[in-house]
């Protein structure tokens, strides 16, 4: 009967792990809002419609999610490369974008965070 009590606790104790390492990035929805003007594509074949989204780390500092601006939905999950703002680029322009051809969407290359002078390659 004892060891019934013991598996109970020890299931309680994972269920509670695995809730908060889910709520820490699943859960929170941080400010760091990008506007597209115009449809846009990320690795994996994503592409995003012209409209508000958040980019944001992930667990890891090489992870990044990018979510819907009111963080219900997520599009898109990946790992990138640590790449320093290019200089003489704004400090405000949080995206960089590669080329595309007329009428395609423009690849983002790179996220920079607010502030920060480093920012997040994605993987193509």
């Amino acid at each position: 009967m004892q060891w019934k009590a013991v598996a109970v606790t020890w299931v309680m104790v994972v269920l509670g792990f695995l809730a908060v390492a889910s709520t820490h990035v699943w859960g929170s929805c941080p400010q760091s809002n990008v506007s597209f003007d115009h449809s846009v594509t990320l690795p994996a074949g994503v592409v995003l419609p012209a409209g508000d989204y958040t980019f944001q780390i992930a667990d890891m500092p090489d992870l990044v999610m990018v979510r819907s601006a009111d963080c219900r939905d997520t599009y898109y999950l990946g790992f990138t490369n640590a790449v320093q703002r290019p200089q003489g680029t704004a400090s405000a322009s949080p995206v960089a974008f590669g080329e595309a051809p007329a009428g395609e969407p423009t690849p983002v290359v790179a996220w920079y965070p607010a502030g920060d002078s480093a920012g997040h390659e994605f993987r193509y």
